[in-house]
């Protein structure tokens, strides 16, 4: 053997130890009891839905969708026989972030914009979903959500004077962040589909390109993540709006949650900058796994009072890293 068969790919004949093997019908079965886990409530299932999801893809690539997507339905069938129908809309979320960034990783189209799109899109479903089954109940979701966040607050301050001053000064806020609380939903669920899929590409293709030539997948690093400008955009009109709404007065209720919303929203896109930025400078200086473990828990301390939000979004223009940028530098560096 030359050492240039030892750097043979798999495509050459020579298949490294570990190749993913084809088949995996256990695989199916397990996104059936994803889904299932799922509509139980745990998020577990997110991540497990897309592990099974991409290992398939891994193995078999895009002509595993199908099947998964039935196994997914069959998992539905089987929340709704064990749980009954009422668990089954609460569900959707889950699935649906679940697939799609599975889908993305493997495709190596999961940028900025795909995921805040998949993000949006999961939050807007949760909302609607809850939306539906309130209004059965002859409910508002504008007015039932906010009234459960005071509640949840009475619960945590208490019945004292001082309890109920606490909640009094809280409850404007909670009428203005409650569709937040949908969105952390969805990041959560996105979170945790991408941890699974990220397990289900070392599964199923570990360490080398897959059976579609797709190239091996590796963790993203902080960094090298640099925002896009839409987000710069986004936070732009996010102001102008809570501007607008508090001069219109009670009248723009729903436009100033929107506006807040899409202000805390925006928010982690300059967070993942700022901590990037953090990162960039911790790999210049070479610094020990000490010092680095001190400053991430200073720098998420910080991060509670916006700062390294507001570094990220002075990063957009000040460039600390010295990164490339051009027209290109978004599809390029997240695939």
């Amino acid at each position: 053997m030359t050492p240039d068969d030892r750097h043979s790919t798999p495509q050459a004949g020579i298949v490294p130890a570990g190749a993913p093997r084809k088949g995996g019908s256990l695989w199916y079965a397990e996104i059936a009891i994803a889904v299932l886990v799922a509509a139980w409530g745990g998020m577990l299932g997110t991540l497990l839905l897309a592990l099974g999801v991409r290992i398939l893809a891994e193995r078999s690539g895009a002509r595993s969708f199908a099947p998964s997507l039935g196994a997914a339905a069959a998992g539905f069938a089987l929340a709704a026989l064990l749980l009954g129908l009422e668990a089954l809309p609460a569900t959707i979320v889950p699935v649906c972030a679940g697939v799609v960034i599975a889908v993305l990783m493997w495709a190596r189209r999961a940028t900025v914009l795909a995921v805040s799109v998949t993000v949006a899109v999961c939050a807007i479903l949760g909302l609607a979903v809850d939306g539906v089954s309130l209004a059965s109940q002859g409910l508002d979701v504008t007015q039932a959500m906010p009234a459960l966040l005071v509640e949840a607050s009475r619960l945590y301050a208490g019945t004292s004077i001082q309890g109920d001053l606490v909640v009094a000064a809280a409850e404007p806020i909670f009428r203005a962040v409650w569709p937040f609380v949908y969105v952390m939903t969805a990041l959560i669920d996105v979170g945790m589909a991408g941890l699974g899929s990220f397990w289900g590409a070392q599964r199923g293709a570990p360490g080398f390109a897959s059976q579609q030539g797709m190239p091996p997948a590796r963790m993203p690093k902080i960094a090298r993540f640099d925002a896009p400008l839409w987000a710069v955009v986004l936070l732009a009109a996010s102001i102008v709006g809570i501007a607008v709404a508090r001069a219109m007065g009670n009248g723009a209720e729903l436009l100033l949650a929107t506006s807040v919303t899409l202000l805390l929203s925006v928010r982690f896109i300059f967070a993942l900058q700022g901590f990037g930025v953090l990162f960039g400078l911790m790999d210049r200086w070479r610094l020990g796994c000490f010092i680095r473990a001190v400053a991430i828990v200073i720098a998420v301390w910080l991060e509670a009072m916006f700062l390294l939000s507001i570094v990220g979004l002075v990063d957009v223009w000040a460039n600390f890293r010295k990164l490339p940028r051009n027209e290109a530098r978004t599809e390029a560096q997240y695939k």
